[in-house]
């Protein structure tokens, strides 16, 4: 891909992120990995302040860093929710949270149809073509982690609902201690 692209391997990708945030392990192992075959990787920390104003700023492109650490998850469990945020170069820079700047006409098209599509056959063949445009055809970026979610509650605990969006979260209204 380095070379398919034309990559200069005297210059260093640069990977940005702030401290405790969750993956400390993943960027020196990237790091190592992209060694192997001689791209360099710079590692540059910054505070979350600085983080947030640069990964949701409007810096074009050739000003921002190559990589950045980040994560996502979606308001609502459905995919135009999660795609039209990051993918959709409507929702470059401080306009939503493609922080990449990526633009695909055939993926912004899709996103907009399947807004207002009802039919569920027709928006999982066009899920399908975003999925595949994204992570085969014209990767958008790099996913590496989606970490193992443990709750663990006590017999006696009844009412609880785990959320895959909202890992983590608990609805304490609904939650009940029972007499066993």
């Amino acid at each position: 891909m380095f070379d398919d692209d034309g990559w200069d391997y005297n210059n260093d990708l640069v990977f940005t992120y702030f401290p405790g945030f969750s993956g400390g392990d993943v960027w020196p192992l990237l790091q190592a990995q992209l060694e192997q075959i001689g791209v360099k990787m710079r590692i540059e920390e910054r505070d979350i302040a600085s983080f947030n104003g640069l990964f949701y700023g409007d810096q074009p492109p050739a000003e921002r860093p190559d990589l950045m650490w980040y994560a996502w998850w979606p308001n609502l469990n459905d995919a135009y929710d999660e795609a039209w945020i990051l993918y959709h170069s409507a929702a470059a820079g401080s306009a939503g949270a493609n922080a990449g700047f990526y633009a695909n006409a055939r993926v912004d098209e899709l996103i907009d149809a399947a807004y207002t599509e009802t039919d569920s056959a027709k928006l999982q063949t066009m899920w399908a073509e975003v999925q595949q445009i994204l992570t085969v055809d014209d990767p958008a970026g790099l996913w590496v982690e989606d970490p193992l979610e443990r709750t663990v509650i006590r017999k006696a605990i009844a009412g609880h609902t785990y959320n895959a969006i909202y890992a983590r979260t608990f609805d304490y209204w609904a939650v009940t201690r029972t007499t066993k």
